[in-house]
């Protein structure tokens, strides 16, 4: 199966694929494996600034865990150190050294047994590095009908292949003509969105969906959590989507866009506080 990377069709562009940069178009990868069949892998997305990497140990401590949740062979892997390089290597091979750049990460199993364990089965680590849009214009979301996934069935705190429920949330708003889809959990909190998570303000307190909503904790929403409690009053919550309309600022987090203004929620508006919105993303960065 030849590999290559979403929305990319130029020829020129490379890919890594287990420690060698290739050209995207000639990189081929087995069409038999646990990773095409079930989605049995786990990946991390991350922003690159003028060629490095931002918050790089806090992304590979995460995707260590999903490869230790996949119950593989961690020793089979190169240390975070080797892959980094690697994928610093491919950031400047596609041009990136300056400005943004998005770079994912992608551990795939090879598995070929069904659900039954192999020992001896192999794995793909590609990286793909790409432009990473710059947007800061305010996004507009809607409540779907999608809800998160308890922790009880999977660790809601890892970024595993198989979640097809987040594709679902972004599919109703982009149909319904939003930028993002607000997940509720499964007692009908809020939650987050497809691709972020969510804050907001009333008055002066801050507030954020809690880890009991089943969210996945981003990076950039635990690093925006530990500067505002150096200031604010914070509260991690499990708010009903009336006590989110009734905000006064609203805000999203994850590693490509920082801190990004929410300008709608379903038929409510909200202003922007540029300011406010420039501190919290300094608050952010590395």
């Amino acid at each position: 199966m030849i590999f290559s990377p979403g929305g990319m069709s130029d020829k020129n562009r490379y890919i890594l694929l287990n420690g060698t940069l290739l050209k995207a178009e000639e990189a081929v990868i087995p069409a038999v494996s646990a990773g095409l069949f079930y989605g049995a892998g786990c990946f991390e997305t991350m922003l690159a600034i003028d060629g490095r990497i931002q918050h790089a140990d806090d992304h590979f401590e995460r995707f260590f865990r999903g490869i230790d949740y996949l119950r593989t062979q961690r020793n089979a892997l190169p240390e975070s150190h080797a892959i980094q390089d690697s994928l610093h290597q491919l950031i400047r091979r596609n041009g990136l050294e300056k400005g943004r750049g998005r770079v994912r990460l992608q551990y795939s199993l090879l598995e070929t047994s069904g659900y039954r364990s192999e020992k001896e089965a192999g794995h793909l680590l590609f990286g793909e590095a790409a432009p990473a849009v710059s947007s800061r214009e305010p996004l507009s979301l809607t409540f779907t009908t999608v809800s998160t996934i308890s922790s009880k069935a999977r660790p809601a705190c890892l970024k595993l292949s198989n979640m097809l429920h987040y594709r679902e949330a972004f599919r109703i708003a982009e149909e319904s003509g939003y930028d993002d889809g607000i997940l509720l959990s499964d007692m009908g909190a809020v939650a987050e969105t497809s691709i972020a998570n969510i804050f907001w303000k009333k008055e002066n307190v801050f507030y954020t969906p809690s880890r009991s909503c089943n969210i996945l904790p981003g990076i950039i929403r635990n690093k925006l959590l530990n500067g505002l409690r150096c200031s604010y009053s914070v509260v991690e919550t499990e708010a009903d989507p009336d006590v989110l309309m009734d905000a006064d600022t609203v805000w999203v987090t994850n590693s490509i866009a920082g801190v990004r203004p929410v300008k709608q929620v379903g038929s409510r508006f909200f202003p922007e506080d540029e300011g406010l919105t420039k501190l919290l993303n300094s608050l952010v960065q590395e």
